[in-house]
C-alpha cells in the first residue's frame, strides 16, 4: 500500500509556520509515496481571502522545502467562497476533490479544469480493518505512481503550543 498524508489547514495561524510543524514534525520523519497534500476545508475562517493567502504560504513554502508538487484537498463548495481571479494559483496544484455523491465524475471547483483523485466516499469497508475507510478514484494513476489501492492520511486540525517556521 502506497501512503500519504494530509495536512488540515487552521485559518487562525500563519501558513508558512503551518508547513514549517508539518515539514518538521511528519514529512521529514516519515517517508512517504504520495506528495504532501494540504486540506483546505476549514470554514471559520478570518477571511475568505486571508485563508486563500495562507493555502499559497503553505503550498509555496512546502514545494520549496520538498521539490515536489503538492495536491489540494477541498471540494467546489468550499472553493465557491474565494474570488476565482484570486484563487487562480491553484490551478498549478493537482486536485484531490471531495464530493460524495452516486454518479461517474464530481463536481470540481471552477479553478480546475479536471481532478486527479476523487473521494467519493468516506464509509467505505474492509474485511481487515475495523474503521470505515475513505474511497478514492485516480484520474490518471501514473501522476501519482500508480496508486490504486488505498491512502493513508494525517490529519492535524489543531495545533497547540508554538512553532518557529522552518527556513
Amino acid at each position: 500500500i502506497l501512503t500519504g498524508a494530509y495536512f488540515w489547514l487552521d485559518p487562525m495561524y500563519d501558513g508558512v509556520m503551518q508547513a514549517g510543524f508539518y515539514l518538521d514534525n511528519f514529512y521529514n520523519k516519515y517517508k512517504t509515496d504520495l506528495p504532501p497534500c494540504l486540506d483546505c476545508e476549514d470554514g471559520n475562517v478570518i477571511s475568505w481571502s486571508d485563508m486563500l493567502k495562507k493555502a499559497k504560504a503553505w503550498l509555496e513554502r512546502v514545494e520549496q522545502r520538498t521539490g515536489r508538487i503538492p495536491i489540494v484537498y477541498t471540494g467546489a463548495g468550499y472553493m465557491a467562497h474565494f474570488n476565482q481571479a484570486d484563487a487562480a494559483f491553484l490551478a498549478k496544484y493537482p486536485l484531490w476533490v471531495a464530493h460524495y455523491i452516486q454518479r461517474t465524475y464530481p463536481t470540481i471547483p471552477k479553478v480546475w479544469g479536471d481532478w486527479t483523485i476523487w473521494q467519493y466516499s468516506s464509509s467505505g469497508h474492509h474485511p481487515y480493518y475495523i474503521y470505515k475507510l475513505s474511497l478514492i478514484h485516480i484520474s490518471e494513476p501514473t501522476r501519482l505512481l500508480s496508486i490504486s489501492y488505498a491512502v493513508f492520511c494525517l490529519k492535524k486540525k489543531t495545533l497547540t503550543g508554538t512553532w518557529t517556521p522552518t527556513t
